[in-house]
């Protein structure tokens, strides 16, 4: 988060924002998607991915409207 925008944002706490970096402009904030892959728990899998999904249609939204 810290090269993206110049400050330490918690990625879990600004999930879903758009943040605005000095060096690239704006930035969305979201997982990698290795995070869904080293959840354990089969409901928290689940959760994180209609997270993730949901965070990628708001992208969508914002870049084609």
């Amino acid at each position: 988060m810290r090269s993206l925008t110049g400050a330490s944002h918690s990625v879990l706490k600004t999930r879903g924002q758009v943040l605005t970096s000095p060096f690239f402009g704006d930035v969305f904030v979201t997982v990698h998607p290795s995070f869904l892959l080293r959840l354990r728990d089969e409901l928290d899998k689940a959760r994180e991915y209609d997270a993730f999904v949901a965070d990628l249609e708001k992208v969508r939204q914002l870049a084609f409207g």
